[in-house]
């Protein structure tokens, strides 16, 4: 589980940043901060180079938008469900 949030720098950090390449699940929180929808289409983008999964749509890679500080956030809620199928996988 990687957590980090859209003010990571420009996009060309990303390929950088080697969490995206083991992290099984990425949070991007403080999603309501201006950016962030460019930030998790970017975030999505990379993901896909760096597993070489061309063939996925960007929506299927494990990215989770969230907002924690925000009561019973959507976010949250699909992140904690898939923590919870990851933990069962095992």
């Amino acid at each position: 589980l990687y957590v980090m949030t859209s003010e990571y720098g420009a996009a060309t950090q990303l390929e950088k940043i080697n969490m995206l390449d083991l992290a099984e699940l990425v949070v991007l929180n403080k999603f309501e901060k201006k950016g962030s929808l460019d930030a998790l289409r970017d975030v999505r983008k990379q993901m896909k180079r760096n597993r070489g999964a061309w063939d996925l749509d960007p929506e299927a890679m494990p990215v989770y938008p969230t907002i924690a500080a925000q009561f019973n956030d959507e976010g949250v809620n699909r992140l904690f469900k898939a923590i919870v199928d990851k933990v069962n996988d095992y």
